[in-house]
């Protein structure tokens, strides 16, 4: 499966939030040390913090860090990066759904329950650490 350009800025962010247990991360470092545009690392960082995924702290010596790696899911990041995108056909661009089927929708559609299975019940740590 490949993962939208947001997705994979957000996974990049929260392992290195991760890493970063002592102290904060500035958007400035973020942006640099990830390599992330600063406006699109700053549009992210602006979605996490609203849904209580990290912690911002304002001021001079403020910065990011990461509330609790072990409740948040890689669901809940493709969710918030990508929106639901369950309907989704996982082989061609369109929605496909039990409703309207594309030719290939009853084939895969044990396996993309599958992957969805898995993405709810693997937490970020379980997927960035080389720990679980």
């Amino acid at each position: 499966m490949v993962f939208s350009t947001t997705t994979q800025y957000a996974l990049k962010i929260l392992a290195y939030l991760n890493e970063n247990k002592e102290g904060l991360s500035n958007a400035k470092t973020l942006s640099r040390e990830l390599d992330i545009p600063y406006k699109y690392l700053t549009k992210i960082m602006t979605k996490f913090t609203k849904n209580e995924m990290i912690e911002s702290i304002q001021g001079r010596y403020g910065g990011f860090k990461l509330i609790n790696s072990k409740i948040i899911t890689i669901y809940d990041i493709l969710k918030l990066c990508d929106g639901d995108r369950a309907k989704d056909c996982i082989i061609e661009k369109i929605e496909c759904d039990e409703k309207k089927k594309c030719h290939y929708h009853d084939a895969w559609q044990k396996p993309k329950e599958s992957i969805k299975k898995d993405f709810l019940n693997t937490n970020v740590k379980g997927f960035i650490s080389k720990e679980s």
